[in-house]
């Protein structure tokens, strides 16, 4: 079997020079570098993407990493293992270098307008393996995460397998997001996170420089763009998931990333609340299950101590 060669790009002008990965686009490089240690890995730039800072690695084969144009600078790190993809919708940014990690084939999904706070992180996985003491079986695969659009993730965040985040949602600093469905229009925070409220939504605009009356005219705002409910129109984060998984190739992929990017409805990524019967259920099947564990242990030490 052939040794491949790591292939490393740090200029536009090392990328006619790739022989078993590709760069689509001519993305603009500003101290930062793309590490191919596989074959078959695509990085795909939309025109007007400025690599500033950044390292992509893609530790084996197959993987895609999607970049959409942004008026700012990407500040990432990431690194993708086999067969697994990456999506940053239009209009990304991050204060300074976000870190993400996805192996086992699965996602790390931004929509549009994402505004990341400093040392944000976000896994797909644990990266080591959890065993049942009873089965012997796993008991942490991988999840894909998915993150809408206009989300605002806070300082010093942890998001980490299986969280969904619907559109025009916040979360505050310190927060840890641990496989949690987060409704659009919600502010979380804590750890573990927490919903705090309900019914917000968030602008870009920067308040350091504001003086009284600069504080008196952004008291209330004029229009609705950021507020996101679900419609005819919402996809679920759960079908684009299968719909990846069920591509195999790179190319198909990416063909159908396309299609995602073409969709500019509202409320694509909204997220509904859960209703108040589905979540008092599941909290007490939650706590059910946890006492029937917990009886099972007895029983087991006693019979043990016969």
């Amino acid at each position: 079997m052939a040794v491949l060669l790591e292939e490393t790009v740090c200029s536009e002008n090392d990328i006619p020079a790739l022989q078993n990965n590709r760069i689509i686009g001519r993305p603009f490089f500003k101290n930062s570098k793309v590490i191919f240690k596989g074959s078959g890995n695509v990085l795909y730039c939309e025109e007007g993407v400025k690599l500033q800072g950044c390292t992509l690695c893609f530790g084996n084969s197959n993987s895609l990493i999607y970049l959409c144009k942004s008026v700012r600078g990407f500040k990432l790190l990431i690194n993708v293992f086999q067969g697994c993809t990456v999506y940053i919708g239009e209009n990304f940014s991050a204060t300074e270098t976000a870190h993400l990690l996805v192996p086992e084939q699965e996602t790390i999904f931004l929509g549009d307008d994402c505004m990341l706070a400093q040392k944000v992180v976000i896994r797909a996985s644990d990266s080591h393996l959890i065993f049942s003491t009873e089965t012997h079986t796993r008991v942490n695969p991988g999840k894909s995460v998915f993150i809408g659009d206009h989300v605002w993730l806070g300082y010093d965040t942890l998001y980490l397998k299986g969280t969904q985040i619907g559109s025009g949602s916040i979360v505050g600093a310190g927060a840890i997001v641990a496989g949690k469905k987060i409704p659009s229009n919600t502010s979380w925070a804590g750890n573990p996170a927490k919903q705090i409220a309900t019914g917000v939504f968030f602008d870009r605009t920067l308040v350091y420089p504001f003086k009284k009356t600069d504080i008196k005219s952004h008291m209330k705002h004029p229009g609705d763009e950021f507020v996101y409910c679900c419609d005819e129109h919402t996809l679920s984060f759960d079908s684009i998931d299968n719909s990846l998984r069920k591509r195999k190739s790179v190319d198909e992929r990416l063909n159908y990333l396309h299609t995602i990017r073409a969709n500019h409805n509202h409320n694509r990524f909204s997220v509904s609340p859960p209703e108040k019967n589905s979540s008092l259920l599941l909290s007490l099947l939650r706590k059910l299950k946890q006492k029937l564990l917990r009886l099972l242990r007895r029983g087991g030490k006693k019979a043990s101590a016969k």
